[in-house]
This record gives C-alpha cells, structure tokens and sequence, in this order.
C-alpha cells in the first residue's frame, strides 16, 4: 500500500513530500457537504473490487462500485452489494435510502473517462487515474453514480474557470 503513511507525495513526481504538502493533502475521510455524505479515500498499488456484506439475498443481487463527484475529482472507493430490481428494462439498486439505476459494467470506462478528458482525477478503488494509459488498466465494474445538484454546479464552474485559463 502506498500513500500519505509512508510519506510519498502522490503527484506525478514520485518524490518524497515536504511536510507542508502532507498536511495540506486530503485525509483518509473528507466531508462532501452537499450530498451529506463521508467520503472514503485511499490510495493503493492494485485496483480494490467492489465487495460485497456477507449478507445472504434471496433475490439476484450484484456488487458495484460507487461513483461521486467531488468538486474536480471523482471518487471510486467505495463499494457495495445489492438486490436488483428491474424497471423499464433497466436494472435498479437502492442505497442510502434513494433508488438509482446500476450501470453495466462495458460503460465505466467510458464513463470515467469523459471527467479524465477534461482534467479531472479519478481514485478508482485506491488507484489514481488520471491518463487513458491508466484508465485502460481498470478493471470494469456495474456502478452507480450519485452526486447531488450542488456537486454538479461546482464541478460545471470549475470546468468553466479551468477552460478560460487554459484558452
């Protein structure tokens, strides 16, 4: 496992960070104030699957990875195992009390890499993906993607600033 406990910075650099750079890093758990949710990070050398609770289903059920937006970056850390209902041909999983459509796994590539097209870094069970080299490496997964209306304002004003600099 690498990261921040062994005091690497995380950059593309691969040097060894100055103690300044490791405090202003993201901890472990940060908060997403909009979605009312505690975000799990960690970074690793292999791609963590999505796992699932030990719980025995009687229905059909099916472990996904689940996707959130935060401010430019995504996060793919966290996992979870669900029964799937099916409605209008599609499949759907509830969690965290809200219904949302579990996405097949041929689309999270695609997927993660229009945020990476725009600049955006993605942690991707514990891997920093940030190049299509990397983003072809990923193992695809079914997913869902949850990010609250204040996310999505936040990211599409950042988007705007970050293209005015660069052009």
């Amino acid at each position: 496992m690498s990261g921040c406990s062994r005091g690497f910075d995380m950059s593309r650099t691969g040097q060894k960070a100055t103690k300044a750079a490791l405090e202003a890093r993201h901890t472990s758990k940060s908060d997403d104030v909009f979605a009312d949710r505690l975000v799990r990070q960690f970074f690793s050398d292999t791609q963590h699957m999505p796992t699932g609770d030990n719980r025995h289903r009687v229905n059909h059920s099916d472990k996904f990875y689940v996707v959130q937006l935060i401010g430019l970056w995504v996060n793919v850390v966290e996992s979870a195992e669900r029964v799937i209902k099916y409605r209008n041909r599609l499949r759907w999983v509830t969690f965290e009390d809200k219904e949302y459509e579990l996405k097949n796994q041929t689309k999270f590539k695609p997927f993660i890499g229009r945020f990476i097209q725009f600049g955006c870094y993605a942690y991707v069970g514990g891997i920093e993906v940030h190049t299509e080299k990397n983003l072809r490496k990923l193992v695809e997964k079914p997913f869902i993607y949850i990010a609250s209306a204040e996310a999505l304002k936040i990211f599409n004003k950042l988007m705007k600033m970050t293209q005015e600099k660069r052009g």
